[in-house]
């Protein structure tokens, strides 16, 4: 028969430890639990009865304090009463989670189990929380807490784990300090006993934050520094890890803020605080490399006495942040020294330094022969400084003459010519402890050739002219080599000509003053359109001034010879006898003209006034070689009639007309009226309309009313020709009040009643002039106006009391008369008050 084989596992308690105990059933096989052995016969031993012993054992046993324990006295114990039991096992997996608990049992060789039962059965158990209840407690007591609600929390999740504890309720009932003690109750499920209240005493975490804070504030109080970002981290961290219920830090420094630091605070488990601190320090100045400079500087020198050389020492010490530099001789004969030093706070260095300083050697120089400086090569010679004991020695150097300067450095004398002229200084070299041991040599300056000429950027000239540039030099010498040439270069033209093809240039010397060039130019011919020569002189190979040649046009000024002799024709007549002044006249006007250098006059017919002229130009100007025209003989002006002109006061700009006639250019007129308000002008100047000439004249009038005058304008040396013109003038019109019942003040009249008023508008049109009447307002009184008479300009005003004021013998309206003439604006002619009753 095939058996299948089934692992049951259960955990066991033995010995107050955890084991698992497996037991084996084979499926099928009534014997389970009991003996295999299949040569006797098998007692059947009873689950009930057992499960009914041991219920019995745990009900006199008591309560325990775990399942645990329970599980633990019935594995322990051996004298079952049932019969054919060896021993049972039991597991805490009960069907009650609380108060239940698993027991198997294992039967004795010659005993199975009845067929019904396997030998498993969950019993009941009385648990008793006392022990557990007291163990939290306790434990509960030994733990350092945040806060109050976190204690309650913690309380409350202990208490809870606990078997069998359904509810617990937790409210404090003392602060001490920092203890709490809490008042704990608790309910418990079915079999379950335990204490119903118990007070709990427990610790709060000591709060470090004010601790934290001032050891913060002390690593920059009272602007603390240090002396490298090592020692203030080290420093830093001892002050915080100094502090009771710190377990340790981490510092780090900021990555852009290099000075700022972030240090992290971990806490032991009866402290707490801030996780973080920030905070800024301060380095100290180093003047570790201050006072190494200082000390090459004194060692380097030379000391004829030990006072001088303490002296020296003391004041180059003298550097801001060193308190007090305490100077000893160890050796004063050798001049050896130690000098302790001490720091204000910001500072630190070397706590000291000694060393030996230099004896004074008196230096001698050797003899340096005398120098020059040829400007045409260098500005700038060095000479070597030879003889005994120069080192360390402070040697000085001077020059007479401010145009060289002289200095010493390095064993050499550096002598530098600022201006370029020939000159001969004294050169001066001297120890500055012995300055009357110094030597002297001469020094020479060469001045080179310079161009002295200051050059335009640009020259024209005209075509097929030449003309010369003056260049001016300084120091010129042919003798040492000097050479003065230039060079040329055709600018903003395509074609590939040689410069020769447009301009003629020669640079030459001046055969008795050599400091003198002159460059000859002559335009052959003209360049093309926005075309230059570039031109750049070269003094002994180095680029001098440059400039440009632009070749000039000609200006033509035949027409404003034209237009000046038409001049003559047109605006001059002459009488017989007076052809010589014709002459004159054109000689004059043409030599007045710009460019022309000399006229020559030739009659052609006198008799016709006709001549020609033959102009010489001036340079720059060009034009026809002879010009042939004529005079115009006197003829008497003539002027067309003109019956009348009016001119309109109301348009006062509107004031010109035009006086057409006959001959007359060349002639002088006047112009008069029999009216002294009007006034009549002329400029006398001819114009020409339509091929007929004429006067301008202006008419202006200073006339009240309507007038009329007559003008004369006439030839002024010859009064018969002349032309009389009636001028009408329109006046501007105005106001005249008509009749006694105008008011002198206010026009009081009734409700329902109409105020009438006559006046005429003196020199009124009625095509040209506009008139209206006005208001106030249209509550008291209506107004009109209207023309009675056009011949005479006589109106009617109209005043109407449409509504009595609102107050008797108060308020009161304007009424107002406007009239708009011509160009000018509305203007009032006539204001009245009204009041109506």
């Amino acid at each position: 028969m095939k058996k299948t084989v089934t692992l049951l596992a259960a955990v066991s308690i033995v010995g107050g430890a955890s084991a698992t105990a497996v037991s084996c059933s084979f499926k099928g096989d009534k014997n389970k639990g009991g003996t295999t052995d299949q040569k006797t016969t098998d007692k059947e031993s009873s689950q009930v009865l057992l499960k009914m012993e041991v219920q019995n054992y745990l009900n006199e046993k008591g309560a325990f304090d775990s399942k645990e324990s329970a599980i633990k006295d019935i594995q322990s114990k051996s004298d079952w009463k049932t019969e054919g039991i060896d021993s049972l096992t039991g597991s805490v997996y009960g069907t009650d989670s609380v108060s239940s608990i698993h027991i198997k049992g294992k039967l004795k060789k010659g005993y199975i189990w009845p067929k019904t039962s396997a030998g498993e059965f969950d019993v009941i158990i009385k648990i008793n929380n006392e022990k557990n209840v007291s163990e939290v407690a306790k434990e509960l007591s030994m733990t350092f807490y945040n806060n109050e609600d976190e204690a309650k929390e913690n309380i409350r999740t202990k208490f809870k784990s606990i078997t069998g504890v359904d509810q617990v309720s937790v409210v404090k009932i003392l602060t001490v300090r920092s203890q709490l003690k809490f008042e704990v109750s608790l309910n418990y499920r079915n079999n379950v006993e335990g204490p119903e209240k118990i007070e709990v005493l427990i610790n709060l975490k000591n709060n470090l934050t004010t601790d934290i804070y001032a050891a913060n504030q002390s690593i920059s109080k009272d602007n603390k520094k240090y002396e490298s970002k090592i020692a203030a981290a080290k420093f830093i961290k001892s002050t915080f890890e100094s502090i009771e219920g710190v377990e340790k830090t981490s510092l780090v420094w900021d990555q852009w803020a290099p000075y700022n630091y972030t240090i992290s605070i971990k806490y032991d488990e009866k402290s707490k605080g801030p996780e973080n601190a920030e905070g800024v320090i301060q380095l100290k100045t180093n003047l570790t490399e201050a006072i190494k400079t200082a000390k090459n500087i004194f060692e380097s020198k030379e000391y004829k006495s030990s006072v001088s050389a303490k002296n020296a020492v003391e004041s180059n010490l003298k550097i801001e942040g060193i308190l007090n530099a305490e100077f000893s001789w160890e050796d004063e004969v050798a001049l050896k020294y130690n000098i302790k030093l001490s720091y204000s706070n910001d500072f630190f260095g070397p706590s000291s330094i000694s060393g030996t300083l230099l004896k004074y050697e008196s230096a001698s120089f050797d003899k340096i022969e005398n120098q020059t400086i040829d400007m045409r090569k260098t500005n700038k010679i060095l000479i070597d400084v030879k003889g005994k004991n120069l080192a360390n020695k402070k040697i000085s150097v001077s020059s007479d003459d401010s145009s060289i300067q002289a200095t010493y450095a390095d064993g050499k004398i550096a002598l530098v010519a600022n201006d370029n002229k020939n000159i001969r200084a004294v050169i001066k070299v001297w120890d500055e402890e012995e300055k009357e041991d110094a030597i002297e040599f001469t020094t020479i300056i060469l001045a080179k050739p310079e161009i002295v000429s200051k050059l335009e950027p640009e020259y024209g000239w005209y075509l097929n002219h030449e003309t010369s540039l003056d260049i001016m030099m300084k120091d010129f010498d042919k003798a040492k080599g000097d050479n003065l040439e230039f060079i040329s270069q055709l600018q903003e033209i395509e074609n590939s000509f040689p410069v020769s093809t447009y301009v003629e240039i020669k640079l030459v010397q001046d055969s008795e003053n050599q400091q003198k060039f002159t460059l000859y130019y002559k335009f052959i011919k003209s360049l093309p359109e926005n075309g230059k020569v570039k031109i750049a002189l070269k003094l002994n190979g180095e680029m001098g001034p440059i400039f440009t040649l632009v070749s000039k046009q000609e200006t033509d000024i035949s027409e404003n010879i034209d237009k000046e002799l038409n001049n003559i024709k047109n605006n001059y007549n002459w009488k017989q006898g007076q052809e010589n002044n014709l002459q004159k006249q054109v000689e004059s006007d043409l030599k007045s003209i710009s460019g022309i250098s000399d006229v020559y006059f030739e009659w052609i017919d006198k008799g016709e006034l006709s001549y020609k002229v033959t102009i010489n130009y001036k340079l720059g100007n060009t034009g026809e070689k002879v010009f042939s025209n004529n005079g115009t003989w006197y003829m008497p002006a003539e002027f067309e009639e003109k019956d009348s002109l009016t001119f309109d006061m109301r348009n006062p700009t509107l004031n010109t007309y035009e006086v057409y006639g006959k001959n007359l250019s060349g002639k002088t007129f006047k112009i008069e009226s029999d009216n002294p308000e009007v006034i009549a002008e002329t400029d006398g100047k001819v114009n020409v309309k339509n091929n007929r000439q004429f006067l301008t004249i202006k008419v202006s009038s200073t006339a009240k009313d309507d007038v009329t005058s007559l003008i004369n304008l006439y030839q002024e040396d010859d009064p018969n020709q002349k032309i009389e013109i009636t001028a009408n003038i329109l006046a501007l019109p105005y106001l005249e009040k008509i009749g006694d019942n105008w008011p002198s003040s206010t026009a009081k009249f009734k409700q329902g009643t109409t105020l009438k008023l006559s006046y005429v508008i003196k020199n009124y049109k009625a095509s040209l002039d506009e008139l209206t009447t006005r208001r106030e307002d249209d509550k008291n009184i209506d107004v009109k106006t209207y023309l009675v008479n056009e011949n005479t300009g006589e109106f009617i005003w109209e005043i109407y009391g449409r509504a009595a004021q609102a107050w008797p013998g108060w308020g009161s309206t304007d009424a107002t008369i406007w009239i708009k003439s011509g160009n000018y604006d509305w203007k009032e002619l006539v204001r009245i008050n009204t009041q109506v009753k």
